[in-house]
């Protein structure tokens, strides 16, 4: 698919991808450059806990397009690799 840039800098996200993506006017992108390429990378909504009823609940400002407990679960795992001395942490320190 092939977009144009207009004189302001900016490119129109195509219907279909928009409608794909699910996105709405507001969504904010992180943007990385390497040498002659460019990546949108979607931001997903902040979360925060609100408490209901006495039960704390992850609730967003606008609708999600992600699993959060696989989310969670993610974190979890990298986290526990990090504690257990894997996924680039090292836990030996030189003498």
């Amino acid at each position: 698919m092939r977009v144009t840039m207009d004189k302001a800098g900016r490119i129109v996200i195509p219907l279909k991808v928009r409608q794909k993506l699910h996105l709405k006017p507001g969504v904010s992108f992180d943007i990385e450059t390497r040498s002659s390429t460019i990546r949108l990378e979607l931001r997903r909504p902040e979360g925060r806990i609100v408490y209901r009823k006495g039960i704390p609940t992850l609730t967003f400002d606008r609708p999600i397009d992600f699993d959060v407990v696989a989310e969670i679960d993610l974190a979890r795992q990298e986290r526990s690799y990090i504690v257990e001395g894997v996924g680039g942490y090292n836990r030996e320190f030189p003498e």
